[in-house]
């Protein structure tokens, strides 16, 4: 059965995380079928031990992901052609929006009182943090399409800089 997988190397990965913690789950490997088909699988496995605490063998599973993966690149085709078909027709509205008040503000600033002034900046400062939002989701709906790789983050620096943000943009 060993020779069935695609990358031996992490399917024995999988093994040694059985063996060292107990367990392992939602483990995803990729099998080889007799008939050479490559299936997803999700692979689950357990040890089970005597009185004494050894190893006595494994229960194991593999689940095959085919169509819970083919639902999921269909859902991620149905956000994506979301995502563009919401960010091209907001666009518009929005370059008007910030339009019309930067021409309010410069055509006729002079002759606005403070609050005037101040609705004319809000309402242009709004327009462009939506546009900023719709970039977001069109960047958010292309990284579904792209393989994700792990790295470390500082999550406190990153509280810390969303946090700044917030505030500086007057949302705090």
């Amino acid at each position: 059965f060993a020779d069935r997988f695609t990358d031996p190397r992490a399917a024995q990965e999988g093994v040694d995380r059985v063996f060292q913690a107990g367990r392992v789950t939602d483990y995803q490997l990729i099998v080889q079928t007799a008939e050479g088909r490559e299936v997803p699988v999700s692979y689950n496995a357990s040890t089970y031990r005597d009185a004494e605490g050894r190893i006595q063998g494994v229960f194991a599973a593999a689940r095959d992901m085919t169509a819970r993966e083919r639902a999921l690149q269909q859902a991620n085709s149905s956000l994506e052609a979301f995502a563009y078909s919401v960010s091209h027709d907001l666009r518009a509205p929005l370059r008007a929006m910030s339009g019309f008040a930067r021409a309010l503000l410069e055509d006729y600033g002079t002759q606005l009182d403070a609050t005037g002034h101040d609705y004319a900046e809000r309402v242009w400062q709004a327009s462009e943090r939506m546009s900023g939002l719709i970039d977001d989701l069109l960047r958010l709906s292309y990284l579904a399409r792209t393989e994700l790789r792990m790295e470390r983050v500082d999550l406190s620096q990153m509280a810390e800089s969303a946090i700044v943000e917030a505030l500086a943009a007057g949302e705090g």
